[in-house]
């Protein structure tokens, strides 16, 4: 639970640390490629809005001072996935279905989806990682990393971890690594599909 002072600020010292992934388990991650996928992927949350300008409301999303990501979709959607490997539809999987921006640019369904697999996979951080991710990529403006390491009063190399180990555990959860930048319109058969 975040707490705050009589200023009204968040008291970092008192944020939840727990379920940090360790140096071990984030050395076998590629974390840069990770980072740059998810700074595509803000781009393409941002970039959805001007889009879809008629949903602009709907697609709208904020990452509070409670550190909570809050959309405007309707959660109880049910959420499907297309795997073309598998051939099935999922509804509770995470993976983003693609990093091509054409392809959110045509479905405004696609915008709500991605958005719902955003605010599932914010959860799955602790509330350090949350308050490093929403400084570097939601704040306006957003704060440098030296400035987050003196606020949470973090030695570079313990800051470091929590900020890999939050883009990390969010990468691994949307799977961006895996979804295509650039992809052929998927041809759906629905006779051929089994839902998950």
């Amino acid at each position: 639970m975040v707490k705050y002072d009589e200023n009204g600020d968040i008291v970092v010292g008192l944020l939840d640390d727990t379920r940090v992934l360790s140096k071990t388990i984030i050395e076998r991650y590629n974390y840069k490629d990770i980072k740059e996928n998810f700074d595509y992927l803000v781009e393409i949350l941002e970039m959805n809005k001007m889009y879809h300008s008629m949903y602009r409301d709907l697609l709208d999303y904020e990452v509070t001072d409670d550190l909570e990501f809050k959309t405007y979709v309707n959660p109880s959607v049910v959420n499907f996935t297309y795997d073309t490997r598998e051939n099935h539809l999922s509804t509770t999987d995470t993976a983003v279905f693609s990093l091509d921006k054409t392809h959110y640019e045509q479905y405004v369904e696609l915008c709500k989806q991605l958005l719902l697999k955003v605010k599932q996979s914010w959860k799955q951080l602790n509330e350090v990682e949350r308050f490093i991710i929403k400084s570097l990529e939601f704040d306006n403006p957003s704060s440098t990393d030296e400035q987050l390491q003196d606020q949470l009063m973090y030695c570079n190399k313990k800051y470091y971890q929590y900020k890999k180990s939050g883009f990390i555990k969010l990468g691994t959860q949307l799977q961006i690594d895996r979804a295509p930048k650039k992809m052929d319109s998927p041809k759906f058969e629905c006779d051929k599909l089994t839902v998950e």
